[in-house]
């Protein structure tokens, strides 16, 4: 019944912030949305939380929603597995309610003195948001091997994610060279090898190690994937396009956010302080 109750109030949680931005985004007129709008010129505290919910248009909405679940789902599912349904209810309900204004602020402050660009600047979107969500997963992922296994196993891991998170930029971004590329892989196989030591696979205890955590193999796999499928869109190199911006700065600050947040709250588990 316990169990059950949890799961209730996890999926309730879930369901209910993409069903409010898409409320917000068929319930409310585009006039009215649009005065919500996160314009650089006018910095009003209403509208830097507002915007952070409200879509330009259709396929705005539909690539955040996307990107919720892609993100939402593989961290749910770190937490599930410990029973930690609380801590995550608290963490997301946390970041959705706690970080809009600190993502708009952050998106000023880069359009505002790296670039000298605040005319004619507006922001609106939830991707702000959906980076600080894979920021907290790709944190929960480390956390989860560096607690069941070691903190060496979670730094190669954190390594191994980091740099298929960068060549899966170059890669979308059409800047891969033969340099680049071979860089990359030659990182990513030392990151993996230090994940599996070569003396596990000589003595043939591979097999014995993999049944061992064999669950862990499965969750940081499955996180893994969606942070390397889905966070290189979030940061191309062309980000202006034709009639249309990919707010890398916002994701970037979002996606930062989610990583300190994340790091931040995960030190304090004795759990890890342990290993």
């Amino acid at each position: 019944m316990h169990r059950r109750r949890q799961l209730t109030l996890d999926l309730a949680l879930i369901l209910s912030i993409p069903l409010l931005l898409v409320a917000l985004h068929y319930g409310v007129a585009p006039a009215t949305r649009n005065q919500f709008v996160f314009d650089h010129d006018q910095i009003a505290l209403v509208d830097m939380y507002a915007a952070n919910f409200l879509h330009l248009d259709d396929a705005h909405l539909r690539g955040n929603l996307l990107g919720y679940v892609a993100a939402i789902a593989p961290t749910w599912a770190l937490y599930a597995v410990d029973d930690e349904h609380r801590r995550f209810r608290r963490t997301l309900a946390g970041f959705v309610l706690g970080l809009p204004l600190l993502i708009s602020l952050g998106d000023y402050l880069v359009f505002r003195y790296a670039f000298e660009a605040t005319a004619n600047s507006a922001t609106r979107g939830f991707s702000g948001i959906v980076s600080a969500l894979f920021g907290w997963l790709f944190v929960a992922t480390v956390a989860l091997v560096w607690r069941d296994v070691d903190a060496q196993r979670a730094i190669y891991t954190a390594l191994t994610i980091v740099l298929g998170i960068l060549g899966g930029i170059v890669l979308l971004s059409g800047i891969a060279t033969p340099a680049i590329l071979g860089a990359l892989g030659v990182g990513v196989v030392l990151s993996a090898t230090g994940f599996v030591p070569w003396e596990t696979v000589r003595s043939g205890g591979l097999l014995d190690a993999a049944r061992e955590h064999w669950t862990l193999i499965q969750l940081v796999a499955y996180a893994g994937l969606a942070l390397l499928l889905i966070v290189p869109g979030l940061f191309p190199v062309d980000w202006i396009g034709e009639g249309s911006v990919t707010n890398i700065f916002g994701h970037a600050v979002g996606f930062g956010l989610g990583v300190v947040i994340s790091v931040s709250c995960h030190a304090l588990s004795p759990a890890l302080r342990q290993n």
